[in-house]
C-alpha cells in the first residue's frame, strides 16, 4: 500500500446480516480511500480537501473535513463505481473552539449518525477534559439536514481511542453502562495510557488507573466482527471471487 494510502482511521458498510460491503479510509493526508470487499486494490477520492473522520450511515459516506466546519456526503454511483459529492453541512456556527485542542469523531449509533467532540487540555494533547455530542439531522420537506446537540446517547455505549469510535448497545453488555464513553488517553512519552469514563447525562469524567505497555502502538479497543457466506445481493459475486 503506497504510503499515502495508509489508513488513519477506517469505517465499513454492512448489508442487513451485518457482513461487510465497502471500507473507507482517511490516509495520513486527509485524502479518503475506499474499496468494495473483494477488490483488490484501494481507490482514492480526488479533492483538495482535507478529511478527519467518516462514517458510512443509510448508504450514504459522511467524511468530517479536518477543521470542523462541514460534512461533505458521498453516494457510490456509475460503473465501475466511483464516490460522488452530492450535498454538505456546514455548522451555524464554529463547532470546534479555536482555543481547545479537539479531535472529530463520526459514529452510525441506534441508527442515528452521531458527530463526537473530544477536548484535550489547551497545553496537551495526553489529557482528555471534556466530550460534545451533536446529532446530524436529516433533511425533510421542509429543511436540510443539520447537526444539532443531544445530551443522550439513547441507551448506547460509546468507546473512542485515537482515532476511531465505536457504538454498542449498553443494555445488552454486561459490566457496562449506559450512555456512557470510555475513552483511552495515550502518553506516549512514557509509554502509558489511561482508562477514561465520560457520563454524557451528567457532564462529569473520571479516569482509571494507568495502563502500561512496552509496544510502539498504545492500546485500542477492538470490536470482534466476522464475515459469514451471505446470499443477499450485496454479495451476490463476491464469495465468487
Amino acid at each position: 500500500m503506497p504510503g499515502n494510502y495508509i489508513p488513519l482511521t477506517f469505517t465499513f458498510s454492512t448489508c442487513p446480516k451485518l457482513n461487510p460491503i465497502i471500507i473507507a479510509g482517511v490516509t495520513l493526508v486527509g485524502g479518503i480511500i475506499w474499496c468494495k470487499v473483494g477488490d483488490k486494490t484501494w481507490k482514492a477520492y480526488e479533492s483538495k480537501e482535507e478529511y478527519g473522520n467518516l462514517a458510512f450511515h443509510n448508504d450514504k459516506l459522511y467524511a468530517i473535513n479536518r477543521d470542523g466546519y462541514k460534512i461533505n456526503i458521498f453516494q457510490l454511483r456509475d460503473e465501475p463505481p466511483k464516490l460522488h459529492l452530492f450535498e454538505t453541512i456546514y455548522a451555524s456556527i464554529p463547532i470546534v473552539s479555536p482555543s481547545n485542542a479537539f479531535k472529530l469523531y463520526l459514529v452510525e449509533s441506534n441508527g442515528n449518525l452521531l458527530l463526537v467532540k473530544r477536548y484535550y487540555h489547551h497545553l496537551t494533547w495526553h489529557t482528555t477534559i471534556g466530550f460534545d455530542i451533536l446529532k446530524v439531522q436529516e433533511k425533510n420537506c421542509s429543511s436540510p439536514d443539520q447537526l444539532v446537540n443531544v445530551d443522550s446517547l439513547e441507551g448506547q455505549t460509546l468507546f473512542i481511542c485515537e482515532y476511531n469510535c465505536e457504538s454498542v448497545p449498553g443494555k445488552h453488555c454486561q459490566g457496562l453502562e449506559q450512555d456512557h464513553i470510555y475513552f483511552i488517553d495515550h502518553y506516549n512519552d512514557a509509554l502509558k495510557s489511561k482508562l477514561g469514563v465520560f457520563m454524557v447525562n451528567m457532564g462529569r469524567l473520571f479516569r482509571k488507573p494507568l495502563i502500561n505497555y512496552s509496544n510502539v502502538y498504545p492500546p485500542i479497543w477492538v470490536m470482534a466482527r466476522f464475515a459469514f457466506k451471505c446470499d443477499c445481493k450485496c454479495h451476490s459475486t463476491m464469495w465468487e471471487l
